[in-house]
């Protein structure tokens, strides 16, 4: 029986360390639905005190609102199950908190999620169009596709593949949405506050350290503090 992954858990201390290094240093890199992203330095991370590959590199997701939350237990969930197996090539987690996600960095194939409801064929004539990848590589992408297909139900959201900046195999970034969850997976949240305006970031990522290790309710009132009703 093969054995599931293990992320590590990041403490209180851990997590608000991270939340106020991004509020001081960085900018947010890229966003989803209900998540951004942030290209930490790994020695910054380090210095932290968190066990890291000092040759690696990663990003620090963090969660907007419960939605964001809810996609990174998905995430972390599959890694969980189907991370040890190389049939499911899904990006490394390495730590979680509670609306952080550290994740091994992946440089993104950007039109691997507009052909992700291809069927083989027509995505590898695409890819191999748009791109000059060989056409192995235009299977494993196919291949890795499919997988979370399996694993999160058919949705173009699938297609959030790419090299992972640590070993170059090709991976998943993205596996925190689930086609037909219960859960909400796609935030209001970011539609109050401006991720990419440093002010406006440092403010939401301070309101996080407040509630951390606080029930799910603090989170649905910071959302309600923004304007946010459920």
């Amino acid at each position: 029986e093969k054995k599931p992954m293990e992320i590590k858990l990041l403490s209180n201390e851990q997590e608000a360390a991270i939340l106020n290094l991004i509020a001081d240093k960085y900018r947010c890199e890229d966003n989803g639905a209900s998540r951004m992203v942030f290209l930490v330095d790994t020695k910054d991370l380090i210095q932290i005190g968190l066990k890291l590959f000092e040759n690696y590199e990663y990003v620090v997701k963090v969660s907007i609102g419960i939605a964001g939350i809810n996609q990174s237990r998905i995430e972390a969930s599959a890694f969980e199950r189907f991370g040890a197996s190389r049939e499911y090539p899904l990006a490394s987690i390495s730590y979680i908190g509670h609306y952080v996600e550290i994740m091994d960095r992946v440089k993104p194939i950007d039109l691997a999620r507009d052909y992700a409801c291809d069927d083989e064929e027509d995505f590898i004539n695409a890819m191999l169009e748009e791109y000059d990848y060989s056409e192995d590589d235009c299977r494993l992408m196919y291949n890795a596709i499919q997988m979370l297909h399996e694993i999160n139900g058919h949705t173009s959201d699938n297609g959030q593949i790419g090299f992972s900046c640590n070993d170059g195999s090709i991976v998943a970034y993205d596996y925190g949405f689930e086609a037909g969850s219960d859960y909400k997976l796609c935030s209001d949240l970011r539609n109050y506050f401006d991720i990419y305006d440093t002010e406006s970031l440092a403010k939401y990522l301070h309101a996080l350290i407040k509630i951390l290790g606080a029930e799910e309710d603090a989170m649905l009132a910071l959302e309600e503090s923004y304007g946010v009703y459920h």
